[in-house]
């Protein structure tokens, strides 16, 4: 049973990650408990849809008060909840850690004796964080005993695993985000397939911060200088065409095209694919490891990451082996300008971060690879519920 606030659909972020672990589970073993999906959910047996109290509340001043109210009212027993539960006899509970469902889960998986599972994508995010500061230490002792009292933590990257392992002393497996099933890999055409045409950058995501945009701005402006382009497939087309510096030649907006589209935009247009940490969102660019970085691997082309130093995502580009071009965030223009330069002009480079992004695709992000690293911590959480039981 998946008991959460971020609802496994096949649309972006943490709920195509959810997705992509539960798409392949019998949906006749799969009950959900969440919020109404924004794109296909998952298949599963039942579908129960939580809804928040108060949620506009959360966006004015009594956001503190509302935030503990909600984890309150989901930690409490729920008629709902605990009916399917009874119905549909789930050896495990898998959460992720956000908003107010993580609480959810708790209580349901302590009532009924079973194991929990914790997925954490990014720095945990919950209704808890609403309050004020003042209560950070008594925040901080609820939220390290919810991770220390779960049977297994999958954590996005190895770098959120240690941190997450100093701050409560148990230690989590590492679950990196994982391609679609059945994802083509490699077979993009070769750079000398595509005649005379300028060498184009792509960028294709979300759109999620300031310093997003400007790095964005910043190689668009760079690339122009030297006849390249930069094409951008974003949700946020309309902010980026209002800002003057994406109307400077050689700089594309495209409005997103949906997900089973952009694959073939991208192998038909791209020569580099350009992947974005903002450094100013602060711990959680250390942490976080891009589902866009894992998806670019496939593609058989060399990656441009701008990342900030130590974080889990330039850690992986630096290798060894080296398996993208990395430029430091917060970077200067000479840093820039040569990682460019070196993408444009060393056809050996290229060939190099093409191949090693292609093995960790097959190795690491295959989505295969992914369901039996999260199937075997669920069968080793149910093992341990078990045997938990039983003494």
């Amino acid at each position: 049973m998946y008991i959460g606030d971020v609802a496994p659909s096949n649309s972006y972020g943490g709920c195509l990650l959810l997705y992509r672990l539960f798409e392949t589970h019998p949906s006749e073993r799969l009950c959900v408990v969440s919020v109404e999906p924004d794109g296909p959910p998952v298949s599963a047996a039942e579908w129960i849809v939580v809804r928040r109290a108060w949620a506009r509340l959360m966006r004015t001043r009594l956001a503190g008060a509302i935030g503990l109210f909600e984890t309150v009212r989901a930690w409490l027993p729920s008629s709902a909840v605990d009916r399917a539960i009874r119905r549909f006899r789930p050896e495990v509970i898998v959460t992720v850690w956000h908003g107010s469902g993580w609480a959810r889960a708790w209580g349901a998986a302590r009532r009924h004796r079973l194991p929990l599972a914790l997925i954490v994508h990014d720095e945990a995010v919950t209704d808890l964080h609403q309050l004020r500061p003042l209560f950070g230490q008594w925040r901080g002792r609820v939220l390290k005993r919810f991770y220390r009292d779960t049977a297994v933590r999958f954590c996005v990257s190895p770098e959120m695993a240690s941190e997450y392992e100093e701050r409560c002393g148990v230690p989590a497996r590492v679950l990196y985000p994982g391609l679609a099933m059945g994802a083509q890999i490699g077979m993009t055409a070769p750079a000398d397939a595509r005649g005379q045409r300028p060498m184009n950058f792509l960028y294709a995501g979300s759109i999620h911060s300031d310093g997003i945009v400007d790095r964005l701005a910043e190689l668009g402006r760079c690339l122009g200088e030297r006849g390249a382009h930069l094409i951008i497939y974003t949700a946020a087309a309309t902010r980026l065409r209002e800002d003057a510096r994406f109307g400077h030649k050689g700089i594309e907006v495209r409005d997103p095209v949906p997900a089973g589209e952009i694959s073939a935009h991208i192998r038909r247009s791209a020569d580099v694919l350009v992947a974005i940490v903002d450094h100013l969102i602060g711990l959680n660019g250390k942490l976080l490891f891009p589902t866009k970085l894992a998806e670019y691997t496939a593609f058989g082309l060399p990656i441009l990451l701008f990342a900030p130093r130590g974080s889990a995502a330039a850690n992986w580009a630096a290798g060894p082996p080296r398996r993208a071009m990395w430029v430091d965030q917060p970077s200067s223009e000479d840093a820039l300008a040569g990682a460019v330069s070196a993408l444009r002009e060393d056809g050996a480079l290229r060939q190099s971060l093409i191949d090693a992004a292609l093995n960790a695709a097959r190795s690491t992000f295959a989505h295969d690879v992914l369901f039996r690293a999260f199937q075997s911590g669920i069968e080793d959480a149910i093992a341990a519920g078990g045997a938990r039981a039983n003494g």
